[in-house]
């Protein structure tokens, strides 16, 4: 549990490192890594994941993957309730028919 913690602890240091350097444009992220006591290269990656993220398809930046995604949050809501009110009728949903509703509220 211990290295649990200490682990937290160290990504909210590093957290505050990247708060400071944000704020203190013209500081470099060795002076940083010294005065929050973080790794260097932790800054160093963070620093060019943020500067290589890409947006998704619904214009926002997603953190780990899921560049791939396909519906809105409304859309997914509006297939759930299809597949819901397929499986109160008895019929089910094939994947064919959720592939079918898909593409069309993709047009």
């Amino acid at each position: 549990m211990s290295d649990q913690m200490a682990w937290l602890e160290s990504k909210q240091w590093l957290d505050r490192a990247m708060e400071w350097l944000e704020e203190e444009s013209s500081e470099m992220a060795s002076t940083a890594a010294k005065m929050f006591d973080v790794n260097l290269s932790s800054i160093r990656t963070r620093q060019l994941c943020k500067r290589h993220q890409e947006r998704n398809s619904c214009g926002i930046f997603n953190s780990h993957g899921g560049n791939n995604l396909i519906l809105t949050n409304a859309q997914e809501q509006s297939m759930s309730c299809f597949y819901l009110e397929q499986l109160e009728m008895g019929l089910g949903a094939t994947p064919s028919i959720l592939y079918a509703a898909i593409c069309h509220l993709r047009q």
